[in-house]
């Protein structure tokens, strides 16, 4: 399973892992599957599995390189190779003052030893770009989340009370509940290092509850519904026509707000107020799982297709979107069934005597919920077998 990164937002941000160990999957104490992090201490792996969670919230440089990154989508850095202007240089100068301040008192008062080390990383990813600025550059000074963060400021008017007051909302984001960009709808249940370490941790090869048979959580009957309370698949289409002509890349970002208006029109109070998600899915089970599963199919889309025009590659209508859904639900499906194949062969094979198809029905395990080929080091070897096999095959095919 080998190293693990983070999942990225738009644009890329920094790594979870990768820099600070290796990632490896091992049964937790109720036996369920789970990712942890082997640190590199000293350059040499440690014996011991650590949690993500807790890693990801104490240690230094990833704490670090966490609110850098938020601080990078309030405050714009110059584009590569270029000087920022002085506007820039003063702005992200005053809100890395005051959020390494808050580090050094609050988050990581006990440095050890180490407050100078960490002090010159956090000057060197404020600025980046060296000494000096360009009077005669025109970058701008607000990132993405700028209006998110700021309360309306404008960057001359960002003081040291002001950037005191953005850095505790950048706490929050990060350790309680996670702003959404645009406002107008609830903060998450968690901050986002809490939502990112637990991204990783469940990021295992799950095997399927039930033997897949064809069949979907949804029916037709609740297809004419959702077909009926909008015309997702035409709005999103426009859309990315829309801003691809004017030279725009349409992303998740851009979808989401058709998708939250579609789960609106769908799932309301006898009021007409949008229900809560645990409601929605109790009271319309069918409707909720196939909106989830238009979600995924666009979420996998533009991430496949960012950067290459994705206008073309969105369905044009809704009866081309659910033949999408239904196929992916069938690439699912077909991928589960591989992986439970492949658990069961090689927990049969692992026994006494050759290895061969036959002990998958000879020896049929009884139980491979903890199954050594579950966790890293069994799928490691179910990999570098695959792999003997196709260049010994590609040989005698030759």
């Amino acid at each position: 399973m080998g190293f693990l990164v983070s999942r990225r937002e738009a644009r890329g941000d920094m790594l979870i892992v990768k820099p600070y160990g290796r990632s490896e999957t091992a049964f937790d104490d109720a036996g369920d599957p789970r990712r942890k992090i082997r640190r590199n201490v000293e350059g040499v792996p440690a014996d011991d599995l650590d949690d993500v969670a807790p890693f990801a919230e104490t240690h230094p440089e990833l704490v670090i390189a966490q609110w850098i990154s938020m601080i990078d989508k309030i405050a714009a850095k110059p584009r590569p190779g270029k000087k920022p202007t002085p506007e820039q240089r003063r702005l992200r100068e005053t809100l890395g003052r005051a959020a390494f301040g808050f580090l050094t008192s609050e988050e990581l008062p006990d440095l050890s030893g180490r407050r100078d080390t960490l002090e010159r990383q956090w000057r060197t990813k404020i600025h980046p770009y060296g000494e000096g600025d360009d009077d005669a550059a025109h970058g701008k000074e607000k990132g993405r989340w700028y209006a998110r963060f700021t309360g309306g400021k404008e960057p001359g008017d960002i003081d040291d009370e002001a950037a005191g007051e953005i850095v505790r909302e950048i706490r929050e984001h990060l350790y309680a509940a996670q702003r959404r960009i645009g406002g107008g709808r609830p903060d998450r249940r968690r901050g986002l290092i809490a939502a990112r370490a637990e991204s990783i941790a469940s990021g295992v090869a799950s095997l399927p509850t039930r033997f897949p048979d064809g069949k979907r959580p949804w029916s037709e009957e609740d297809q004419r519904k959702y077909e009926a309370a909008g015309d997702v698949a035409g709005r999103i289409r426009r859309k990315a026509e829309e801003k691809e002509r004017g030279n725009h890349r349409f992303s998740t970002r851009d979808a989401a707000p058709v998708l939250f208006e579609q789960y609106g029109r769908l799932f309301r109070d006898g009021n007409g107020k949008a229900l809560p998600v645990a409601k929605a899915r109790a009271a319309h089970p069918g409707p909720f799982a196939l909106h989830g599963a238009v979600k995924d199919s666009y979420a996998r889309i533009l991430k496949d297709h960012g950067k290459k025009s994705p206008a073309r590659v969105l369905p044009a209508d809704m009866e081309a979107l659910f033949r999408l859904v239904e196929r992916k639900a069938g690439s699912r499906d077909l991928a589960a069934l591989l992986r439970l194949g492949k658990t069961i062969h090689y927990e049969a094979a692992s026994g006494s005597g050759a290895d061969a198809p036959a002990n998958a029905v000879d020896d049929w395990p009884a139980d491979i919920t903890r199954s050594r080929y579950r966790t890293s080091a069994g799928q490691s070897e179910i990999k570098r077998n695959e792999a003997f096999v196709r260049v010994w095959r590609n040989t005698v095919a030759l």
